[in-house]
C-alpha cells in the first residue's frame, strides 16, 4: 500500500515537498525534498534534486517489500519516491529539469 501526501511552502520561504510513502501497511514514513534552493534548469541544479531524491529513496525504502512476498521491493519503491517529488512538482520546474537532464 503506498500512500502519499504533499505539501507545499509559500513562495516566500523555500518550497519543499513533503511525501508519506506506506512501504508497509503498519509503517508510515514520510520524507521531504527541499527544491527552493535549486535552479532546476542547470545540469548542477538537476543533479542536486537527483541526489536529494536518491537518498530520501534510500532512507526510504529500507525494507521495502511487495505486501505478498519476503523478497525485497525497493526499485519499485525507489521509482515510485521518484515519480511522486516528481508529480509534485510544478510543471514549469518539471520542464526545466527534464532540459536541464538532458542536455547532460
Amino acid at each position: 500500500m503506498k500512500r502519499f501526501a504533499r505539501t507545499f511552502a509559500p513562495a516566500s520561504t523555500a518550497a519543499a515537498i513533503t511525501l508519506l510513502l506506506a512501504a508497509a501497511p503498519v509503517a508510515a514514513q514520510d520524507g521531504r525534498v527541499r527544491v527552493g534552493d535549486l535552479n532546476l534548469s542547470t545540469r548542477s541544479g538537476a543533479a542536486d534534486l537527483d541526489a536529494r531524491i536518491n537518498g530520501l529513496a534510500h532512507s526510504m525504502c529500507r525494507g521495502a517489500r511487495t505486501a505478498s512476498s519476503l523478497i525485497p521491493d525497493k526499485p519499485v519503491c525507489h521509482d515510485a519516491v521518484r515519480r511522486e517529488v516528481m508529480r509534485q512538482l510544478p510543471a514549469a520546474s518539471r520542464q526545466a529539469y527534464a532540459r536541464a537532464r538532458a542536455s547532460v
